[in-house]
């Protein structure tokens, strides 16, 4: 019975070298591969777009916090109170934001490539970056901040569809919850 199980367990087992194989593949990529997948992807012509879409919320977030503020100087609250105001304001704040992302974007780049080297071995990481290099990955990063663009907007446009959709659904079991039960 023993003799069975120990022959079973040699053939069923793997080959020390595939075993070993198998292995290496699963050992992170280099940093140095992780980082050149990185500067090939140009991260910065997608993240310009995404911090741009993001900035009018962004603004109106601090707008809105600057006007609410009990401490906030009373020339502020009054230039917040009118729309040329509010611009003025709006601006600046969109052009720090926008400076002080950008000065980040070696960090992100750096975390992106950590991810990376940490996801994908060696072999795989070089094949990422061997793709990116093809004509057909060219392709994709010269496009991908149009793309991203487009479904970001479409997906805006679907999402404001569900929330109409959805409001009446809300309003009715909101008023559910207040009516007299049943029994």
């Amino acid at each position: 019975m023993i003799r069975a199980i120990v022959l079973a367990a040699l053939i069923l087992s793997p080959a020390p070298a595939v075993a070993q194989a198998a292995a290496a593949q699963q050992q992170p990529g280099t940093i140095k591969t992780a980082r050149a997948i990185v500067a090939r992807m140009q991260m910065e012509r997608t993240l310009d777009p995404m911090f741009q879409q993001l900035m009018p919320l962004m603004v109106a977030n601090v707008q809105n916090a600057m006007q609410n503020a009990t401490d906030a100087p009373a020339p502020l609250k009054a230039r917040l109170a009118t729309e040329s105001g509010r611009q003025q304001i709006g601006a600046i704040i969109s052009e720090e934001f926008t400076a002080a992302f950008r000065q980040r974007y070696p960090d992100i780049g750096d975390a992106a490539a950590e991810e990376y080297r940490k996801a994908f071995s060696e072999p795989e990481l070089l094949a990422i970056l061997g793709f990116y290099n093809s004509p057909v990955g060219a392709k994709l990063l010269t496009l991908q901040p149009q793309l991203q663009k487009t479904l970001s907007e479409q997906g805006r446009a679907i999402g404001r569809e569900a929330g109409i959709a959805a409001v009446p659904k809300i309003q009715a079991r909101l008023t559910a919850l207040d009516a007299p039960s049943a029994k």
